[in-house]
This record gives C-alpha cells, sequence and structure tokens, in this order.
C-alpha cells in the first residue's frame, strides 16, 4: 500500500528466498549473496539484521535505525569480505532533519494510515503507553486530541 516492490515478514517468509527472487542472486567467496545493495533495518529484529549481514552482496549499504535494547552477534568477517558498508542512527538532536521528513510527507501525499497500528484519545495516554511498550503487539500508536488548545 504504501509503494514498496517487496514486503517480508521474516516470521512467515524467508527474507533470503524473498529478496534473491526479487532483486536476483550470487555468489562471493562460495557463499550465497542477495543482489539487494541497501538494507535498511527499522524493525529491530536480531534475527533479519544477522540474516542481512549473511546474504548482502560486494560493497552493500546498511543503515541500523532500529533501536536493540541488547547486543546483536554479527559476522564480522562477511563483513570485511564483502567491504559492507554499516552506518547507525538514532533520532536525538535532529529536529532540522525531523522537519524535513514531515515536509516530504506532507508533500508526498502518501496515505500512511497503513503504519498506525493502534490510535487512542489522549485521555487514554497510559493505556496507550502500554500497548506501544508491547512491540509484539503494537507497530505505531497514535494519539488524537479532540479539544483544542488553550
Amino acid at each position: 500500500e504504501l509503494g514498496a516492490g517487496l514486503a517480508c515478514n521474516v516470521t512467515t517468509e524467508n527474507m533470503t528466498e524473498a529478496l534473491a527472487r526479487f532483486h536476483g542472486e550470487s555468489e562471493r567467496f562460495g557463499a550465497r549473496n542477495v543482489e539487494t545493495n541497501a538494507f535498511i533495518d527499522c524493525a529491530g529484529a536480531p534475527a533479519a539484521l544477522t540474516e542481512a549481514f549473511g546474504i548482502a552482496p560486494y560493497r552493500a549499504r546498511i543503515a541500523i535505525v532500529a533501536l536493540y535494547k541488547k547486543p546483536v552477534p554479527l559476522d564480522l568477517w562477511r563483513m570485511m569480505a564483502n567491504e559492507i558498508m554499516m552506518s547507525g542512527s538514532i533520532a536525538l538532536d535532529r529536529a532540522a532533519e525531523f522537519g524535513e521528513a514531515l515536509a516530504m510527507i506532507a508533500a508526498s501525499g502518501l496515505n500512511l494510515a497503513p503504519l498506525i497500528s493502534h490510535e487512542y484519545d489522549f485521555e487514554d495516554f497510559h493505556a496507550a503507553l502500554a500497548t506501544a511498550a508491547d512491540a509484539d503487539r503494537s507497530a505505531k500508536v497514535m494519539l488524537t486530541f479532540t479539544q483544542e488548545a488553550a
């Protein structure tokens, strides 16, 4: 619905197989690679990140913007052998970039409603917070304000 060419739920479909089918595959140093040149980890699923490092091709880029609460083991030999570039980012002190992102979303006209898993009135703030804290149950939890600002 949001324009992606491929969406893969790694709990129900093998990511490697899905990416190989969509982008193609190759081999380097006797190991299978998919021909996906950029990976963006927004999910924070350790198994998916580990798999991405294992299948990323020569000079692929992996950007990690998800928040991880525990260390994740990575195959650094594969990272070195395929010269994978990894970067991370956190949305702290990024007011200008956040504003740019909001402007891009507004200008695109995309309907982002499919990203919202739950919506609560501000009066149910604590219930919304409890729902948002349960990553197995929620994705994006929104608060709505029914009263005008004072």
